[in-house]
């Protein structure tokens, strides 16, 4: 994970000690990310694990997950679905899914932060790459 971090409000330097707590009392935050990147993901886990730490209510939003599969979300986190029921699930959705996302979505799982797909259909975004807005209804 990196060590320094830029702030883009002042282009400052700085550590990993001094973002968190610089971000603490904020509603939202918006995590760039590339999906097969452990790293990122890592994180990613950090940032949601200092937010339940102290307190606050935690969901999040992944992109990754299309909207129309939000069922099976709420089935991981209630407990109706098992592990490799979920990762076979998930790898339906992107490859490797569950491998890059599995603490996130275990530390959800045991701790009751919401997870909310705010994903489209992978078919969909292939068609719009090829068609552009063409493919979109009005």
């Amino acid at each position: 994970m990196p060590d320094r971090f830029e702030a883009l409000q002042d282009h400052t330097t700085l550590s990993r000690e001094e973002v968190l707590p610089r971000i603490a009392d904020v509603r939202v935050v918006f995590i760039g990310e590339a999906h097969d990147s452990g790293k990122d993901h890592l994180l990613q886990l950090e940032i949601i694990r200092y937010f339940h730490s102290r307190g606050k209510k935690v969901t999040v939003a992944l992109e990754v997950f299309p909207i129309e599969r939000q069922k099976v979300l709420d089935k991981w986190l209630d407990g109706t679905l098992g592990v490799s029921e979920f990762a076979m699930e998930c790898d339906r959705i992107w490859d490797e899914l569950y491998y890059y996302y599995g603490d996130i979505f275990s530390f959800a799982r045991n701790t009751g932060v919401s997870l909310q797909a705010i994903g489209v259909m992978r078919g969909f975004i292939s068609s719009v790459g090829m068609k552009g807005q063409l493919a979109l209804s009005p």
